[in-house]
């Protein structure tokens, strides 16, 4: 049975309801194109901002942060510090973050009243019953909070090139092992922030770290355990702080609201 699950630590790890997935897929494609440009270590040339920045900045304040999810299951240190990591960055700014819980406990509650989106047997999405889903979701979530935004966190698998064995992408680089080729699986932390009505207004993404290596014992490809990330919170946090950069500077220069 296909349907959405949250595992103990909140973290979507089942297919998404199409209508928020085409937003994280749109926005892991264009974190993928923006990396080559990364890779020569010169500022990219992709706008993060899918509205007029002026626009974003003076109708919100207020982002509500939905549960986390992945394209592979990721530890709760993950969500626990990036989470941590852009409360810090947005209230830095002049922003203010309702918390995952707070939207985990509506969307989850409309999931189990709709008898899940995804039909049982086929695993195939109820378009109908998940655009309603969605739009009951806003609707409560705005007469609950009345946020001016919904930050969708994301953690995408995504092939990065490297050279020279060193792989760079999204903001961050790693060396790895020349026997990968020029092109090596990674993860990014992809953030999407959408205005209450779906319209995406900001898209970027953070390198986490690759996701495989070479292994000499076995002579083969193997993959790297998401677990290492709790061993190294600044590869998080850096990652948020890389994909919030261009909308908190510009949210930390605006004059105070009077």
């Amino acid at each position: 049975m296909i349907e959405e699950t949250v595992n103990p630590g909140r973290i979507l790890t089942g297919p998404l309801v199409g209508v928020i997935q085409r937003y994280l897929r749109y926005a892991a494609t264009l974190v993928v194109v923006s990396q080559l440009a990364c890779a020569s270590a010169q500022p990219s040339a992709y706008d993060q901002f899918t509205v007029p920045p002026e626009t974003f900045l003076e109708t919100t304040r207020t982002i509500a942060l939905f549960p986390l999810s992945a394209d592979v299951h990721m530890p709760q240190c993950v969500d626990s510090i990036a989470e941590h990591a852009m409360t810090v960055e947005l209230e830095a700014a002049g922003l203010s973050l309702v918390p995952s819980f707070v939207q985990q406990e509506i969307w989850m509650r409309i999931v189990e009243d709709a008898g899940g989106f995804y039909d049982p047997l086929t695993g195939e999405l109820h378009e109908a019953r998940a655009a309603a889903g969605l739009q009951q979701f806003r609707a409560e979530l705005q007469a609950k909070e009345a946020p001016d935004a919904i930050l969708y966190p994301y953690v995408s698998a995504v092939e990065v090139s490297a050279v020279a064995g060193k792989a760079r992408w999204d903001g961050t680089s790693e060396s790895v092992s020349r026997r990968l080729g020029d092109l090596v699986l990674a993860f990014s932390y992809v953030i999407v922030i959408e205005d209450l009505a779906g319209t995406p207004m900001f898209v970027n993404g953070g390198g986490l770290q690759v996701a495989e290596r070479w292994d000499w014992s076995s002579g083969q490809v193997v993959s790297v355990p998401a677990e290492d990330l709790c061993a190294e919170p600044d590869r998080i946090i850096g990652a948020v702080g890389f994909a919030l950069e261009p909308l908190t500077q510009r949210a930390s220069a605006r004059p105070p609201r009077p």
